[in-house]
């Protein structure tokens, strides 16, 4: 559901356009191999499994709210979510250079110092200490970085 203008203009057509609207996918698969191994490898920590064991294709949803004008898209109220896990971010993506800014909370299953070992696991129950424990997951601050053919995520520790 979506109202898009194009005004007049020697401009090309992705710079000019403007809309507003919500959106919704279900039950995709991300194109790159790479991208769609990380969120399947999410998904078995966020569930309390090895991250080493394999798995089918994980991605259950994704929605959300988006204004965009000038080949930027401002996405607001975008969740998504797979198994064991569910994503609810803000932020915008360059639709001419492909770049990603999207901040938001992530909530898992499970607590993420014990889906992991050594360094990791220390360095996690560290960062649990200091959240809220409602329930036996955690909800953690993360960020969507970088661009559309290298995306980083991670933490977002400034948040």
């Amino acid at each position: 559901r979506t109202i898009v203008y194009v005004p007049p203009g020697p401009q090309d057509f992705i710079k000019r356009v403007n809309l507003r609207g919500d959106f919704e996918v279900g039950d995709a698969k991300f194109t790159k191999p790479a991208v769609q191994e990380k969120v399947n490898n999410l998904s078995r920590v966020a569930q309390g499994q090895n991250p080493d064991d394999a798995a089918e294709s994980v991605f259950e949803n994704m929605r959300g709210h988006v204004e965009m004008d000038n080949a930027v898209a401002n996405v607001s109220d975008l969740y998504f979510g797979f198994p064991g896990a569910l994503a609810h971010m803000h932020g915008s993506y360059g639709i001419d250079n492909g770049k990603i800014d999207l901040h938001g909370n992530l909530r898992v299953d499970q607590k993420l110092s014990k889906t992991q070992t050594g360094v990791k696991s220390v360095f996690l129950k560290v960062i649990e200490s200091t959240m809220k424990k409602k329930r036996a997951g955690e909800i953690v601050p993360v960020k969507i970085t970088g661009t559309m053919r290298e995306p980083s995520y991670g933490l977002d520790i400034l948040k």
